[in-house]
């Protein structure tokens, strides 16, 4: 086994750890970066298209905690939730030091915040507390892709080591203090990291069936969801996100916080998305965002259809239905009305102002490539007999 002497270990090359490696070698410390992949970036790395901050002044900061907090029911953790507000002022400072350019930024106004879609549409109004910084792309790579390649440039200019092709699955401590971890790395061979100080920024678990299952109750499948059971859809499909940072820090003590997996109210299965929900095959996408109606399997509403663009609040509400599944509904005048009138919601990542031939897009999708999960039925009875939503119960809940 080698060995590797370093003052600060980051463990993860995405978001949160170049920015943690890069910041602290601007301080004058020896900085090694560990990464279990052949390259740099997190699990989700090239999708934000912008950032958040918050306004520096005093006022802004105080409404942005307390929306925040009261959108998390003060489950969050109050002290983290400050240190993020107060710093997000620091965030359009770093990027541009990095010399990317900003398309524009939306401002938020004090009266705003909180008050409508976080992220111009899509996140929770909890999340709308600050100003919208829109990154410039650069060829083919936008967002964080292009964030963290000039960050670890930067980085290695200042004398900044990354080892690639390395995962840390363990920590040593030595009485009450961490003092280093062994990486595992792909050839078979182990490397001591003798460190003072480590940060994990290893990202989540949504590549990890067991996890999924004991922390969400998702059974996880493949992207084609040809696996049993309740299906979880992974919305950041071979991230290779395992939630070994998790368990090494559990492993010598670490405490739990609250867990959960990223994912969204996605139509599942073939033939709907490639790889993430924001590379479509269709317009199904556009559909979900809609305020139409959602139904569970007994063909009950579960949740107010204005907040089918709300994500988040989606997402936990078809966890909670029974077998974890829902429906949105909708006929033929509606789908007339989105072909030739528009949308009622448009989400600014799916632009769409109208759609085309929605028919023939269903058609496809269950005929084509095999979707077991989207539906074209003549009546109400048929709709049941497909899906096995209970007749009686969407008959009452329609005529309601």
């Amino acid at each position: 086994m080698t060995e590797k002497t370093t003052d600060v270990l980051v463990v993860g090359s995405g978001l949160a750890g170049v920015s943690a490696a890069l910041t602290a070698i601007e301080q004058g410390v020896n900085v090694t970066l560990v990464e279990k992949r052949p390259f740099q970036g997190g699990g989700v790395s090239n999708t934000p298209m912008m950032t958040m901050a918050v306004k520096p002044e005093e006022k802004y900061r105080d409404k942005a905690f307390k929306v925040h907090m009261n959108y998390t029911n003060w489950n969050a953790n109050a002290a983290v939730v400050k240190t993020w507000i107060e710093n997000t002022a620091r965030i359009p400072k770093f990027v541009a030091d990095l010399s990317i350019d900003f398309l524009n930024v939306v401002e938020t106004s004090y009266e705003d915040m909180g008050e409508k879609r976080g992220y111009c549409g899509g996140f929770p109004n909890g999340f709308n507390i600050g100003d919208y910084y829109f990154l410039k792309p650069i060829g083919k790579g936008h967002g964080a892709a292009v964030i963290i390649k000039k960050a670890c440039d930067s980085f290695k200019r200042l004398g900044g080591e990354i080892v690639f092709n390395c995962g840390v699955k363990k920590l040593i401590k030595d009485g009450d203090t961490v003092t280093g971890a062994i990486g595992e790395c792909k050839d078979g061979s182990k490397i001591r990291f003798n460190a003072k100080a480590i940060i994990i920024t290893s990202g989540g678990f949504s590549n990890n069936a067991e996890m999924i299952k004991e922390y969400t109750g998702f059974t996880f499948t493949d992207i084609d969801c040809s696996g049993d059971g309740d299906v979880l859809f992974n919305t950041f499909y071979n991230a290779q996100m395992y939630g070994e940072g998790q368990q090494a820090v559990w492993d010598i003590g670490g405490a739990k916080g609250s867990m959960g997996i990223n994912g969204h109210n996605l139509v599942p299965g073939p033939g709907i998305i490639k790889h993430t929900p924001w590379i479509p095959f269709n317009e199904f996408r556009v559909v979900q965002e809609q305020p139409y109606l959602w139904v569970n399997q007994y063909g009950e509403r579960f949740i107010s259809e204005e907040m089918s663009n709300d994500h988040m609040a989606m997402g936990t509400s078809i966890a909670n239905q029974p077998g974890k599944r829902s429906y949105i509904i909708f006929d033929e005048d509606t789908k007339l009305y989105m072909e030739n009138e528009g949308l009622d919601y448009i989400y600014h990542i799916f632009p769409a102002k109208q759609l085309h031939d929605v028919t023939k897009q269903f058609d496809e999708a269950i005929n084509v490539t095999g979707n077991k999960h989207a539906f074209m039925a003549d009546s109400i009875d048929e709709l049941c007999t497909k899906t096995g939503i209970d007749p009686a119960g969407l008959k009452a809940q329609i005529e309601r």
